[in-house]
């Protein structure tokens, strides 16, 4: 009885996933990528565990040259003469030898020939001269990441140290697909990249003020104070002066002199 799958596995299998690891190098190149696997693969590295991927794919499209119709029908008639070769070998394969078992590939290599060059002149003529260039397209990614599962990653990093290139963001991120993480400074290393000296502060205008200090609207109108607190800001002198006096108590009469009445005594 064979081995059973999980249905994890088989889903995996219809589905592929982007493989998860270790970046142990990036490079702009893919013959770059291909040397390190290659490196690795010499020292009986288990290669089954690396996987190569692309990042940030661009459509490139080459401009090769200018169009015309002589070109376009050179062009069209060298086509035409290949296919024309191809089926001209089949119907001399199938044909009786003879003499004249040259005949059907070179009527194959002429009509081939005038065909292309006849598609060619027309469908550029439809263009109206809207495209009088030739080009190429391709999908390029613009780095490759090696990727090795965790498990033999710091195998993979000591041979890679070994090899004498110079990846162009080697191990920028320790698990593929997170943000990478800056190493730690070494014991006894100070900083020496300046510190950004602190924005000075915005002196504090008030609400919709001139840069004078003027307002922008009107004129500002000091704010008054509470008549209880009116007087706080006022000199000693003056505030005495506006103190309210006390009312004086009436003088006492006069004691009478020996032998003089008193009124309201008797006679």
């Amino acid at each position: 009885m064979g081995a059973m799958t999980s249905p994890a596995s088989q889903a995996s299998a219809a589905f592929p996933t982007i493989p998860r690891g270790e970046v142990i190098g990036r490079y702009e190149n893919y013959l770059d990528a291909q040397k390190v696997v290659d490196y690795l693969a010499d020292h009986d590295f288990p290669v089954v565990n690396v996987s190569i991927i692309g990042n940030d794919l661009k459509l490139v499209e080459r401009v090769r040259g200018k169009l015309s119709y002589p070109r376009v029908a050179g062009q069209g008639a060298a086509q035409g003469a290949m296919l024309g070769v191809f089926f001209g070998l089949l119907l001399m394969l199938f044909s009786q030898p003879g003499q004249g078992s040259a005949v059907p590939l070179l009527a194959a290599v002429l009509l081939g020939a005038f065909l292309f060059m006849i598609m060619g002149v027309v469908s550029y003529a439809l263009q109206r001269g809207k495209r009088d260039f030739s080009s190429t397209r391709q999908v390029l990614p613009s780095t490759w990441d090696v990727v090795v599962e965790h498990a033999v990653a710091a195998q993979a990093r000591q041979l890679v140290a070994q090899l004498p290139m110079n990846p162009s963001q080697a191990g920028a991120r320790s698990p593929w697909g997170q943000a990478p993480t800056a190493p730690p400074p070494a014991q006894g290393q100070q900083n020496t990249q300046p510190q950004p000296a602190a924005p000075a502060p915005a002196p504090a205008a008030g609400y919709g003020d001139l840069d004078d200090g003027r307002p922008r609207y009107g004129v500002r109108l000091e704010p008054t104070a509470p008549e209880g607190t009116q007087a706080e800001g006022k000199p000693v002198s003056e505030r005495q002066a506006e103190a309210p006096t006390a009312p004086e108590a009436p003088a006492a009469p006069a004691a009478p002199a020996p032998g003089e009445d008193t009124p309201g005594e008797g006679k």
